[in-house]
């Protein structure tokens, strides 16, 4: 089965047609639909639960993967053929067997050879012609893609509450702790991990010792401990639960890791502050920004360079790396005259004028030096290890790649 096979599934369709605030939020996060061989389905009754059970998102964890309603997927590839295998985990009848299905009320045991097709659905969107969603490729880029995603009749979905009714409120508690601690206590089960898990940070506070070349080291140990909490609550696994125990991890923890990552790239800082203000000078001669950008207007996303000073939380803080990414490329479009923004490279069009990587990379540059941040380096270390979902994404994947250069071009002279 191909790309084109997977976008004539029957789940695909029910997806597309039937649940499009579900397909938004999908298309958004990165996720991946497990596409299972026709004969599987034949006969099946498609439902909203059908489908949630067969939507993968990948979760901190390397190789394993959650589907919609909460069960745990991993993810096995064949290092030889390079075929793709799905295993049960937490939450299914019979855990460690390879699957052609994912629910529950379908046979879900060892599976042939063919097995599940792993399948990117902004991919699938691309190649699908009878998509709702339009010119996805030059839109992936944009952090308010929920609220560009217009379905064929000019309405937009209303959000739909996705696996145990949670929607986006991680947003609404990982910056703030009480917040944060309310949702875990209205978690079943929470009182006793919430108990351990304290404890755990409290020792690991006393105990432990940043050093470099070991932030993700760090970082991981302390997703094992959001991990453990969300295994131990009444409820199912899942990624709110997850999320809440990392944000509340690192709000206890913050001063502790933000103290420990200044020490530890504090030359990287002075050198890179040094670079900005060399270029500012000579508005970054050299490193190929072109004289018809440099008129443009990038007052507002160097406003949110005050917001990324102030926040504490990581994943507060990747929103608003997110919106200055995003507003960037909106000053763009608007210097020139609504053109197109894409990570596909540079191509032309009779009615518009593309912006690549190439340009947007230097353009990306030059905001940075004129907001003349002094803890930049600093700044994106603890976001890129320490927040729960910068990467995840096509656009966070793209995000991170954008970001390393900046710091490289800027702590390498």
């Amino acid at each position: 089965m191909d790309d084109d096979d997977a976008a004539a599934s029957p789940l695909f369709t029910y997806l597309r047609t039937q649940l499009p605030a579900l397909l938004e939020r999908a298309v958004f996060e990165g996720w991946k639909v497990a596409v299972p061989k026709a004969s599987s389905l034949r006969g099946a009754a498609i439902s909203q639960a059908l489908v949630e059970s067969h939507l993968l998102r990948q979760t901190a964890i390397r190789d394993e993967w959650k589907t919609a309603n909460g069960r745990t997927v991993v993810v096995v590839k064949d290092s030889g053929s390079g075929r793709v295998r799905l295993m049960t985990g937490r939450g299914f009848p019979v855990q460690g067997n390879s699957v052609d299905v994912l629910a529950e009320d379908l046979w879900y045991g060892p599976s042939s050879d063919q097995g599940l097709q792993l399948v990117s659905i902004s991919d699938t969107l691309e190649k699908d012609s009878l998509s709702t969603l339009n010119s996805f490729a030059t839109t992936s880029l944009d952090s308010d893609l929920p609220q560009k995603l217009m379905l064929h009749n000019g309405k937009k979905p209303e959000p739909e509450p996705i696996a145990e009714g949670k929607t986006y409120e991680e947003l609404q508690w990982c910056a703030d702790d009480k917040k944060c601690v309310k949702y875990i206590e209205s978690l079943a089960g929470s009182g006793e991990p919430l108990m351990k898990l304290e404890k755990k940070l409290v020792e690991f506070s006393n105990t432990y010792v940043f050093a470099r070349n070991y932030e993700e080291e760090t970082a991981q140990k302390l997703r094992s401990f959001a991990t453990q909490f969300a295994q131990e609550t009444g409820g199912p696994y899942s990624d709110a639960a997850y999320k809440a125990a990392l944000c509340h991890t690192i709000n206890i923890l913050e001063s502790k890791i933000w103290s420990s990552l200044k020490d530890l790239y504090s030359s990287e800082d002075m050198k890179a502050r040094s670079a900005m203000m060399d270029k500012v000078q000579t508005r970054c001669s050299g490193i190929g920004v072109s004289e018809d950008f440099l008129d443009v207007d990038f007052s507002e996303p160097l406003k949110e360079f005050k917001a990324l000073g102030e926040t504490k939380s990581p994943p507060m803080k990747l929103v608003c790396l997110q919106r200055i990414h995003k507003k960037t490329i909106d000053a763009i479009c608007k210097g020139r005259k609504q053109a197109a923004v894409t990570v596909f490279g540079s191509t032309a069009s009779k009615s518009n004028k593309v912006i690549g990587m190439d340009e947007l990379l230097p353009l990306f540059i030059y905001v940075v030096c004129q907001s003349e941040i002094p803890d930049f380096v600093t700044t994106f270390t603890f976001i890129k290890h320490f927040s729960y979902d910068l990467g995840a994404s096509q656009s966070g994947e793209f995000l991170t790649t954008l970001i390393e250069s900046v710091v490289q071009n800027l702590v390498s002279l």
